[in-house]
């Protein structure tokens, strides 16, 4: 349910308590729902809010099986020809390498 929240109720406020009831979940239920989280990261642009981005960085810094499949959803995306998304998916990658390494 608060997957399909953050997907319609774009604003930050509300992105933000979203994301944060998202820490209550199960790294088993996070898993399930990888590719679309990454896809609202990449996709999604939501004023003064990187919610979501931390919260995926924090579960893949505690969890290395959840660090490899973002890093690899990541990697796909990157290798799509617009800059503005493989900028930021490197970014995403830099920082996901950083918390899963340390």
């Amino acid at each position: 349910m608060a997957v399909s929240y953050l997907y319609r109720y774009p604003s930050a406020g509300v992105h933000d308590y979203l994301c944060n009831q998202l820490y209550r979940f199960a790294d088993d239920q996070i898993e399930f729902y990888l590719p679309q989280l990454v896809n609202m990261v990449v996709a999604q642009q939501i004023e003064n809010s990187r919610a979501l981005e931390r919260f995926v960085v924090d579960k893949c810094g505690g969890n290395l099986h959840l660090g490899l499949r973002v890093a690899w959803l990541l990697q796909a995306y990157v290798e799509d020809d617009t800059p503005a998304v493989r900028k930021k998916c490197e970014r995403l990658l830099d920082e996901l390498h950083s918390a899963t390494v340390n």
